[in-house]
């Protein structure tokens, strides 16, 4: 991991005050390399913990500086293209023989600033998909800018809170994805997104250079096994960008997709370096995957790291080890669990997790890809998509083609969610792709993992499910492989047939916990009652919803009535406020 900040025409960074930020902030951090540049315009500061195998080093010249937290995977590719040479200063060769153009053509995990000196100009740049994330301030032609927010805390603390960000945190069920922050003018760069900045007549550009939704590209085979062929292929690749010479780990449950990724990294990538890392369950059965998890770790004769997680209920953290963030994250109730995990891999001597993250949202599929079959006229496959998804959602048949035929209705997202971005939506074709789109676009859970959780543990968090070629090839291939023979999944459960036992083949409903969740609750509510009660954040902004009312919620909460996305999202920013009260 790296932290990094930078700065254009105002006071210099240092890896000293940067790394003692971050040291105050994670337990047990292992820095291994502090990077620092400074010239008579901008300065830059930058610490890591690990290095990555893409990994672009910072690199200055006369003409144009680029430093940031950088892995291009296709880096040798684009140098190919334009005739340059593969060196230190590659990014910046690019930038100068095709200008801002070039950002588009980059693939990889990605945050960085470029200045041009020559035009005093300032890009700020953020990968397609978001996994490295931007936040800036730009005030009285100072440029502050950071990979975390909390690196800003010396001018967060100096603004008023952002109460159209609660707002807007609430109204998307606790999945906000605009480019603005709790505190007032400190902003973020969106997923795929990059801003300029002319420090000439402080003009400040955002300009969308990639979205999935401009993908034309139509993936047709011949036959179903060169679909899943291709995927292992891509899925391996997506792995392999991401795995680290010491130690890896996998955060794998009984499911489908965990397995998946550490059959492939067994199987086509022979990973000796690599390890499962999972949870169980003596006392909560309906929780506990063993059986599963044994059943992998057996074919590919590999012992797990174990760790039991009985008491790792939902707010059972809460106060003493509840995770500390910038902005609220609803993952932040259940983050007992995820901690437990950090913690089991971190003594097994983990320094790399990689997980699922992400496969629900591309893989599962959607019910009106009905729409798409009969637009294409493939009646007879629509009969038998009809009758599947009809055996799937326990429903007639009748019932199925009503509502995915007549009503078109997608249960899978919320509306309000579709509604807030309709505009892509309408410019995508088939309904498989506007549902694909829809999942990858609200696919923001791991932020708290990865930035507030993991480097706690001195660990990286990586998710290869979201890797661009993954999604772009998912998006462009019919919806009907995606539900096929009775089963969502279809392309990652009969792509991994040979590669994994077929009791997780088999398995179509996944675990849930809630039992776990009710017993954390029980254990820790008179303490988390009394810390929510106070409801500041109807104090911040005028609410929809009265105190009288919010308390009639979290009792409906604690009983089980109220247990929704309105509720988690409302609990979680209410906890969040009252760890951040004061501080803007």
């Amino acid at each position: 991991m790296k932290w990094v900040q930078w700065n254009i025409n105002g006071i210099s960074n240092s890896t000293h005050t940067l790394k003692s930020r971050c040291e105050d902030r994670f337990k047990y951090l292992n820095i291994v390399n502090a990077n620092y540049f400074k010239d008579e315009r901008c300065s830059f500061a930058s610490i890591e913990t690990c290095k990555y195998k893409y990994d672009v080093p910072n690199a200055s010249n006369d003409a144009v500086s680029v430093f940031g937290d950088i892995e291009l995977f296709n880096l040798p590719d684009l140098c190919t293209k334009y005739a340059l040479q593969h060196d230190t200063h590659s990014l910046i060769h690019l930038y100068e023989k095709c200008g801002e153009k070039i950002f588009k053509e980059l693939n990889g995990e990605y945050t960085f600033v470029l200045y041009d000196k020559k035009r005093n100009v300032a890009f700020l740049v953020v990968d397609s998909l978001g996994a490295k994330e931007l936040f800036w301030d730009f005030s009285n032609g100072i440029l502050t800018a950071s990979t975390d927010m909390f690196l800003m805390n010396d001018i967060i603390s100096k603004r008023e809170w952002n109460n159209q960000y609660f707002k807007d945190f609430l109204q998307l069920n606790g999945i906000y994805t605009g480019n603005e922050s709790p505190y007032q003018s400190i902003f973020r760069i969106l997923p795929g997104h990059y801003v300029s900045i002319n420090f000439n007549n402080s003009k400040v550009r955002e300009v969308k250079y990639w979205d999935l939704c401009e993908i034309r590209l139509k993936t047709r085979y011949k036959t179903e096994s060169e679909y899943f062929e291709q995927f292992r292929l891509l899925l391996a690749q997506a792995l392999e960008r991401r795995l680290l010479p010491q130690k890896n780990g996998i955060a794998m449950s009984g499911g489908l997709d965990s397995t998946a990724l550490f059959a492939i990294s067994k199987s086509a990538l022979q990973a000796n370096n690599i390890k499962p890392v999972s949870g169980i369950f003596s006392e909560l059965q309906d929780c506990d995957e063993s059986y599963f998890i044994q059943k992998v770790c057996e074919l590919y004769e590999t012992s797990p790291l174990l760790v039991n997680c009985d008491n790792c209920g939902m707010l059972t953290n809460f106060p003493d080890q509840y995770p500390v963030s910038s902005e609220p994250h609803c993952p932040s109730l259940s983050s007992s669990f995820t901690l437990k995990i950090l913690e089991c891999a971190f003594h097994g001597g983990v320094t790399n997790l990689l997980d699922g993250c992400g496969a629900d949202h591309l893989l599962s599929g959607t019910p009106l890809t009905s729409v798409d079959l009969l637009k294409r006229g493939k009646i007879l496959y629509l009969l038998k998509y009809i009758r599947d998804i009809s055996y799937m959602y326990d429903e007639s048949v009748f019932m199925s083609i009503k509502k995915n035929l007549i009503e078109r209705t997608n249960e899978d997202v919320d509306s309000v969610l579709l509604k807030h971005i309709e505009n892509s939506l309408r410019r995508i074709e088939t309904h498989n792709q506007k549902h694909i789109y829809a999942q990858v676009f609200y696919a923001k859970t791991f932020k708290l993992l990865d930035r507030n959780m993991a480097p706690n543990f001195n660990i990286s968090v990586r998710h290869p499910f979201l890797d661009r070629d993954l999604v772009e090839y998912v998006y462009s291939i019919p919806g009907e492989m995606l539900i096929q023979k009775r089963r969502d999944k279809f392309l990652i459960r009969e792509g991994m047939k040979q590669y994994l036992p077929p009791e997780i083949i088999k398995k179509t409903q996944k675990t849930q916990h809630v039992s776990l969740s009710f017993r954390g609750i029980n254990k820790v509510w008179n303490n988390v009652y009394a810390t929510v009660a106070q409801y500041r954040q109807g104090q911040l902004f005028d609410s929809n919803i009265s105190k009288v009312e919010w308390l009639e919620m979290l009792q409906g909460f604690r009983s089980g009535k109220e247990f929704n996305n309105t509720i988690f999202s409302m609990l979680c920013l209410e906890l969040w406020l009252a760890q951040n009260f004061g501080k803007a």
